[in-house]
């Protein structure tokens, strides 16, 4: 009797673990989707991570394409010329890493 309290419960949680898994939405692929800021990033990226923080902290909205986890986005990122991150465009305009005084030129020549 004693097994069976300690098994069920682990067999409860794996249950309803896997429901919540299958039950969450597939989220859609920003692959295609265009914003007047996008940035391509990988999640390690120090440097994406400095871009997001300031136009988080300036509420500049902003489309992220993580191209560490979708293969569409790679292909998408590659054929924009990307080769490293942060690869930003702003407007249209390209621009290879990040430094705020040029985002912000090239946001003000967009508006």
């Amino acid at each position: 009797m004693g097994k069976f309290f300690k098994i069920v419960p682990i067999l409860l949680g794996l249950y309803f673990g896997w429901m919540h898994i299958n039950s969450s939405e597939p989220q859609e692929s920003p692959a295609g989707r265009s914003a007047d800021i996008e940035i391509y990033t990988t999640s390690r990226c120090p440097y994406c991570k400095q871009a997001k923080a300031y136009m988080d902290e300036r509420g500049i909205e902003y489309l992220e394409k993580n191209v560490e986890e979708d293969l569409e986005l790679r292909k998408e990122f590659r054929a924009r010329g990307g080769r490293g991150v942060p690869y930003l465009f702003v407007y249209g305009e390209p621009m290879r890493g990040f430094d705020a005084a040029r985002f912000e030129k090239l946001r003000a020549q967009g508006t």
